[in-house]
């Protein structure tokens, strides 16, 4: 074979071996791809549902520690409970970072300055009487839905829990209220939180 076959046998081959590898990084840079863009969004679902379940722990603490406030009835203190929004009066215990006090706390998916999310609305029970601005925390920044139902005892007395979106009585709070939190299509908590200070009441259509 002559020196100048041997060269082109040589030359093709090595842009062979060039193509192939091109071919090979191409198909791993793909595959590398793929593969962070799966990391990044199971690690984004982990931490989204990790929010979700933290909102709802602390929507879970404000509701145990719910109280009426023994005063004459001021809409600042009155418990709002609704089919979307929830607002209670609440006892904070004493803690490490502060004394404890009593608040009006308010739940709703809602847009504060311009930032969509489940935002949780707080202050003493002065501040709200003196029709100060509240404090407002951003507990998750997606919401899609927030939901309150409310549990009754049937009008006949026996048979299943009948669950409303709205709470009727002035004087005392529900015992279980059930919540639902949804950040997007499919990917929703459900939760029955009680109440330890609340009842359960006959439903009544009027």
């Amino acid at each position: 074979m002559s020196r100048q076959r041997q060269k082109g046998l040589t030359l093709v081959e090595t842009l062979v071996a060039v193509t192939t590898m091109s071919v090979l990084f191409t198909g791993l840079a793909a595959h590398l791809r793929g593969g962070v863009m799966v990391w990044h969004r199971a690690t984004t679902t982990v931490e989204s549902l990790k929010r979700q379940r933290r909102a709802l722990d602390q929507l879970a603490r404000d509701l145990a520690s719910a109280i009426v406030y023994e005063t004459a009835h001021t809409e600042a203190l009155d418990a709002r409970l609704l089919s979307e929004e929830a607002r209670w009066v609440t006892v904070r215990p004493t803690t490490p970072q502060g004394p404890g006090r009593v608040e009006v706390v308010t739940y709703r998916c809602a847009q504060v300055e311009g930032v969509p999310g489940l935002w949780r609305t707080r202050q003493a029970v002065g501040e709200a009487l003196a029709g100060r601005e509240a404090t407002s925390e951003l507990l998750a920044p997606s919401c899609e839905e927030l939901s309150f139902r409310y549990a009754y005892l049937p009008e006949t007395g026996t048979g299943p829990l009948v669950w409303q979106d709205t709470w009727q009585d002035r004087e005392r709070l529900p015992r279980l209220i059930a919540v639902t939190f949804r950040v997007e299509p499919g990917r929703e908590i459900r939760r029955i939180i009680g109440i330890p200070s609340g009842v359960l009441k006959p439903w009544t259509s009027e």
